[in-house]
């Protein structure tokens, strides 16, 4: 325990030593947090524009409908509630993403409703699935009868907007990491180590986005009042390739600045070799002609 404040007082004594007011003109820390920021916002602001503009076209009457929709279904689902209720059946029940026992229960309701009429060929999922927010097309269809939503009317889940946070978080605690290194000056090849693999964290939710969790089936768009951009998995994509493209652009940076760097110490050493050795021929000579009782010539 003691070793942990002492590393922790050391990290903040080194963080209070850096001049910030000059190391925060340097033109590449400003490069580094600028390229940062706009990694940020770039995506996020081509995402809205897309979901305004489709909105706009489409959304507001969709959501018009939606709304009357969900109106007469909410009393006929009351209805239907209070029958249940009274008669001890399953009812319907929202539940949050990390609400595991609730989730689990929606999953049985939604089985033993689809089950009424047919119980062949029905495959128990484990329970894993399920507490990482996973959804059977039985839950699927037990959501939109009780809610009337479906697709991508019901909007992002939990998970996403986890995830989307999560990946913003680390971006952020490289930025800030990256900003300390380029400030002291120090050694960037852990910075270089981080942001590759961090590059590579990006490039598979890339690919998991756009080959699992973004849907292409028009039909779950229909009541969507936002399309195809309203899904949370199009903005996680954009995000990621914006955030793999900024870790790639400064490891390459990093490494060409590297390789100048060697390549001028290698530079120095061999003029400060050279110079050495004029300078040791110069003294031998001068101390042969003195020895031979006779004046060294000038230098």
């Amino acid at each position: 325990m003691d070793s942990i404040k002492s590393h922790l007082a050391g990290g903040v004594a080194a963080f209070k030593s850096i001049n910030w007011r000059n190391a925060l003109t340097a033109p590449l820390i400003i490069a580094w947090l600028v390229g940062g920021v706009f990694s940020v916002i770039i995506p996020v602001s081509h995402w809205t524009r897309e979901k305004n503009s489709y909105y706009s076209s489409y959304g507001y009457y969709i959501e018009a409908e939606n709304q009357q929709r969900e109106y007469e279904e909410a009393n006929n689902g009351n209805n239907n509630n209070n029958n249940n209720n009274g008669n001890g059946n399953y009812y319907y029940e929202e539940c949050s993403w990390w609400n595991w026992k609730c989730r689990k229960a929606q999953y049985e309701y939604a089985m033993y409703d689809n089950n009424d009429n047919n119980n062949n060929g029905q495959v128990t999922l484990p329970s894993w699935y399920i507490l990482m927010g996973g959804q059977t097309e039985e839950m699927r269809r037990w959501e939109e009868e009780n809610t009337g939503r479906r697709g991508g009317a019901t909007g992002p889940t939990a998970g996403e907007k986890f995830v989307y946070i999560w990946m913003v978080l680390m971006f952020v605690g490289i930025l800030i990491y990256g900003t300390y290194v380029l400030a002291k000056k120090v050694r960037k090849t852990p910075l270089v180590v981080t942001v590759l693999l961090y590059a590579q964290f990006c490039l598979v939710t890339l690919i998991m986005a756009s080959q699992g969790v973004i849907s292409s089936d028009d039909r779950e768009f229909e009541d969507s009042i936002y399309g195809w951009y309203g899904q949370m998995g199009v903005l996680i994509a954009y995000q990621s390739f914006w955030f793999m493209l900024f870790s790639v652009v400064f490891a390459i940076v990093f490494g060409v600045m590297a390789i100048l760097e060697r390549r001028r110490l290698n530079k120095e050493g061999i003029e400060s070799d050279s110079a050495n050795n004029v300078e040791m021929s110069s003294s031998t000579a001068s101390t042969g002609f003195v020895a031979m009782g006779e004046t060294a010539p000038a230098v």
